[in-house]
C-alpha cells in the first residue's frame, strides 16, 4: 500500500477516535479538524472497508499459484524469452491443470 494511502487512513482513524469521544460532535468537523477525507471517513463510519483490504473475488490462482506464475514469468526474463499473454495464460492454465482443476481456464481478462 501507498505510504499516502496509510497516512490518509491514519487520519481517518484520528477522525473516528475524535467522533467516539465526542459522540456530538459532527463527522464534518472531526474531518476538518484531523484533515482527513471526509467521504472517507463517512464510509468507515458506514463499515466499508478499506479497498486494498477487500481484494479480488474471482481470482483462479491460490497465492502459492500466483508465485509459481512469478517464477515462471522471471525465468522467461533470465532466459531472454519474451513472455506475452497467450504464454501467460498457457502457464495459468497448467498450472490449474497440475493440481487437478482442469475444468477450470484462465481467460485472457
Amino acid at each position: 500500500m501507498a505510504p499516502a494511502d496509510d497516512h490518509e487512513e491514519r487520519k481517518v482513524q484520528q477522525a473516528m477516535a475524535l467522533l467516539k469521544n465526542n459522540p456530538k460532535m459532527k463527522a464534518k468537523k472531526a474531518a476538518a479538524e484531523t484533515r482527513a477525507s471526509y467521504p472517507r471517513l463517512l464510509r468507515r463510519l458506514k463499515g466499508v472497508a478499506r479497498s486494498s483490504s477487500r481484494g479480488g473475488h474471482n481470482k483462479k490462482l491460490t497465492e502459492v499459484n500466483d508465485n509459481v506464475l512469478k517464477d515462471y514469468l522471471l525465468m522467461c526474463h533470465k532466459i531472454g524469452r519474451a513472455a506475452n499473454v497467450e504464454h501467460t495464460i498457457a502457464a495459468c492454465n497448467l498450472i490449474l491443470r497440475a493440481e487437478g482443476r482442469a475444468r477450470e481456464t484462465v481467460s485472457r481478462r
